[in-house]
């Protein structure tokens, strides 16, 4: 038996690059878990992409965070960087928008990484599950790449 069984559903990075853990974002939303659990991903590139299939069912307007929520009631919350909410959009084009169906991979939001370490902000983009409280997840394997899921969930009862 491999590390993920097949009755699971997959959460994939949202960028490509260094996968770490909650508790090491330096911003105590996130670090103690007060907008869901999951993971975090310091980007190595501006492109964005479904960490799973659902729907977009929230674009910030200022477009620093997105959230998808899957066909069985998962919330996914990508939030790219931190403190960018002060950038009011700058730096970030949106590719698709709120109400749009996605599957896992496809582009969402480019964004000028190199804008947000000019302005003093750091890249780290938390993804968090915000109703983590309804759903088996499994542990989060810190060694994926963008082709492998970072974790597994299964919805509870």
């Amino acid at each position: 038996m491999g590390l993920f069984s097949k009755k699971k559903k997959n959460i994939f990075s949202p960028a490509e690059g260094e996968i770490i853990a909650l508790d090491q974002v330096e911003d105590e939303l996130f670090s103690k878990k007060m907008l869901g659990d999951g993971f975090a991903v310091i980007p190595s590139d501006g492109n964005f992409y479904a960490p799973c299939s659902g729907t977009i069912t929230l674009f910030h307007k200022a477009n620093h965070a997105f959230g998808i929520t899957t066909e069985d009631g998962l919330e996914v919350l990508v939030h790219v960087g931190l403190d960018t909410v002060e950038l009011g959009g700058e730096g970030f084009t949106p590719i698709l928008s709120e109400g749009q169906k996605v599957q896992a991979g496809d582009l969402i939001l480019k964004t000028n990484l190199k804008l947000l370490e000019d302005r003093g902000l750091k890249t780290v983009t938390p993804v968090t599950i915000v109703n983590f409280q309804d759903y088996s997840i499994s542990d989060i394997n810190y060694k994926a790449d963008f082709k492998t899921p970072v974790l597994q969930y299964e919805k509870i009862g």
